[in-house]
């Protein structure tokens, strides 16, 4: 079975991770979204949270959309409330400062962690997740197969290019030959690659 190597040079701010206690919630959320929807959003987010935080997600919190990409983004961000520096393991709290819904039973969430202690810059990171309801059941993936979904496809040699409007097709191949006889001459067999284009592709990726 082939490797698969996602390069992400798409600029998002993604994910998220663990409250031992449930998130803070520091915004009024939009009256759009029930109070029962919120609850039932953010009771799964903080289950999802602690699961990340015991490196042990659930299979039945991630959404099948990209359900690889999403467990393996998920299983990295154990231990983001740590403050090493402060010898502190919930120096850094998650607190809720964006949900609102994007497309039928979806909505789109973002959390702040944010120092206990406000010396100096104590924002660590801000992290977004698509929730979707679906018979009850709250599933997290990441935001990036939502934002990409009207986007194209083509593949060239072993490397399949993900581009929101053009592509320079002529040197998206010269980077598969340069990429492939790179890694012949090391000895190695090429792998399948996906490419996200952005800004910083943009020589491959005309638009």
């Amino acid at each position: 079975m082939k490797h698969l190597f996602l390069i992400v040079l798409f600029i998002l701010n993604s994910l998220f991770l663990y409250a031992q206690t449930p998130i803070a919630k520091n915004i009024d959320l939009p009256a759009q979204v029930p109070l029962p929807i919120q609850l039932k959003l953010l009771n799964a987010l903080d289950t999802l949270l602690v699961h990340i935080n015991q490196g042990r997600v659930d299979t039945n919190d991630v959404n099948k959309n990209g359900y690889k990409v999403s467990l393996s983004v998920f299983n990295t961000l154990k231990g983001i409330e740590n403050n090493e520096k402060k010898q502190d393991k919930h120096y850094y709290k998650p607190q809720l400062i964006n949900l609102y819904p994007i497309q039928g039973s979806q909505y789109f969430i973002s959390l702040a962690y944010i120092g206990a202690i406000a010396d100096g810059n104590s924002l660590r990171a801000i992290i977004n997740f698509v929730a979707a309801i679906d018979n009850e059941k709250v599933t997290f993936s990441i935001p990036f197969y939502y934002l990409t979904k009207n986007w194209k496809t083509t593949k060239t040699g072993n490397i399949t290019y993900y581009y929101p409007d053009n592509i320079n097709l002529a040197r998206a191949k010269k980077f598969n030959q340069n990429n492939t006889g790179l890694l012949q001459s090391w000895a190695y067999s090429p792998n399948n690659l996906i490419f996200i284009c952005a800004i910083i592709t943009r020589k491959y990726c005309d638009w």
